[in-house]
């Protein structure tokens, strides 16, 4: 056992090694594959659900209370932070450095006027999630039906909560917390004795931030938390083998979606199930390999694979820029003096927080263990990868072309003037995109629905049991746990521990 489970963590590493991949300055993250059971459950519900009772109904139900929390916070961070670093530089004043963000894209503070020298903060994102969790499983034998036929449930409900996990340190530390928050705005800035025109030189007017609002989508405001039933997945399924030391078959398998819709109002948003339904088709088999006094080794395999249909979300559509969904972003009128708000929360057609379809596309899962049982004692071992395509994301709405663009602060020392420019064509240091000046804006094919990419994830866990087999309703206990390690850094690395009871009728 020792040998196998070292077998199966090497090539668990190797595999993920394999497929690392980083992604970064995104702004949508559920961390987990769509299996939400437990490898640590299989090998005690299997064994209750082969007790043989002559005057059985042939029901089985059991709950597993469960805890899981990720581990690789750097490289969740890595994933919502830009330029693949989950610590970053943003800086207000002087030149802007290489690899730097312009904070004065975004977050602005009276003391630091552009023609000022350097002023460096630093922000880092070290986010984590945590689960808490109890799965409700049901099998039921459909043999008086069909031989061979059965019904499988599974209804997890879970209480998921995120951090971003953020920390700041600088001159404007403090603002930018607050701006991420939501707590920032003209109108708060103003009842603290600062006027508009944040970064304006002397004999300027400057306002063009005067109205900007607070943030409203995509803060980074401490934990968040919700809770709820994480989709319903039932199997319907077929045994074609089926003896005293044998079963395999084939199983149909819908996944309901019972899951939040999320709101796109903070960054990481806690996310249980999910929007869509799924439809797949698995194969399994079990069986035993070896018998003995009161003794057996046995095995189990499954291949599950689904398809995940389109649904509306909510996602941020923005322009390719560092951390985009904060940088101010206005229509262009009559001069440079804009109103301009963060494209996450712009309120501009088809620009910023929006509804958007989402096709999560194929999903492929996997479980393969063995177990050990010495009469009523079960012993298992398991690994379950997990695999989600890439979503498709398409827009609902169209931004007009031409009619907006971001705000550029400029990079030269002195430079106050803030314009707006297109991503293809900045207009000059000098130019005027007001009135006078030709207006190189914002086009629709210019900005892009943020859409996960494919997740990775192997499990291997192990689980300790007891099933009271001579019971007439006969009962099994288990306690046992789990390491998920993440192929690339859209999933989350986690460790889970599970407690089940579980009942044959």
């Amino acid at each position: 056992m020792k040998n196998m489970l070292r077998s199966l963590l090497v090539t668990a590493l190797a595999i993920s090694a394999a497929h690392v991949n980083a992604h970064t300055n995104k702004t949508f993250l559920n961390p987990r594959t769509q299996d939400v059971s437990l490898s640590s459950e299989q090998a005690s519900f299997y064994d209750l659900m082969k007790t043989n009772h002559m005057d059985r109904f042939g029901g089985n139900f059991q709950v597993t209370g469960y805890y899981s929390e990720s581990t690789n916070k750097n490289d969740l961070g890595k994933y919502f932070a830009p330029k693949d670093a989950s610590s970053f530089t943003a800086q207000i004043g002087g030149a802007l450095a290489a690899g730097a963000i312009d904070l004065g894209q975004m977050i602005h503070d009276a003391s630091a006027a552009r023609g000022a020298a350097a002023q460096n903060n630093t922000i880092s994102l070290q986010p984590v999630t945590r689960t808490y969790g109890v799965n409700f499983d049901y099998a039921q034998c459909l043999g008086k039906i069909l031989d061979g036929l059965y019904l499988g449930v599974k209804l997890p409900v879970q209480k998921v909560e995120n951090d971003m996990g953020l920390s700041v340190t600088g001159p404007q530390a403090d603002a930018i917390k607050k701006y991420l928050a939501g707590n920032l705005s003209a109108a708060t800035l103003a009842g603290a004795g600062v006027a508009p025109g944040l970064l304006g030189g002397a004999g300027q007017v400057n306002d063009w931030n005067s109205s900007q609002a607070a943030l409203s989508a995509l803060k980074i405001n401490g934990k968040q938390s919700v809770t709820g039933i994480a989709d319903i997945d039932v199997t319907l399924g077929y045994n074609f083998i089926r003896n005293e030391d044998w079963k395999a078959g084939l199983g149909i398998d819908l996944g309901i979606p019972t899951g939040n819709n999320v709101d796109g109002k903070n960054l990481f948003e806690p996310v249980y199930g999910s929007a869509h339904w799924s439809l797949g088709l698995n194969a399994h088999v079990c069986g035993t390999v070896w018998r003995g006094d009161n003794q057996k080794l046995s095995v189990h395999a499954k291949l599950a694979y689904a398809y995940g249909f389109k649904a509306t979300e909510k996602r941020f559509v923005g322009t390719n820029e560092d951390l985009s969904q904060y940088v101010l972003v206005g229509k262009f009128g009559p001069d440079r003096r804009q109103q301009y708000q963060a494209q996450a929360n712009s309120g501009i057609t088809g620009l910023g927080t929006q509804d958007v379809d989402v096709t999560p596309g194929n999903m492929f899962r996997a479980n393969v263990g063995a177990s050990y049982h010495n009469g009523g004692l079960v012993f298992g071992l398991g690994y379950q990868p997990g695999w989600n395509d890439a979503e498709s994301v398409s827009k609902k709405a169209t931004l007009a072309d031409n009619t907006i663009g971001t705000l550029f602060s400029g990079t030269a020392v002195g430079d106050n003037n803030p314009r707006v420019f297109g991503l293809a064509n900045p207009p000059a240091v000098a130019a005027d995109n007001g009135a006078n000046g030709a207006r190189t804006g914002v086009n629709n094919a210019d900005v892009t629905p943020d859409a996960q990419p494919s997740r990775l994830e192997h499990r291997i866990g192990a689980n300790l049991g007891y099933t009271f087999k001579e019971w007439e309703y006969p009962v099994s206990l288990a306690l046992g746990g789990h390491y998920g390690f993440a192929g690339n850094n859209a999933t989350a690395e986690q460790w889970a521990i599970s407690l089940s009871a579980g009942i044959g009728f």
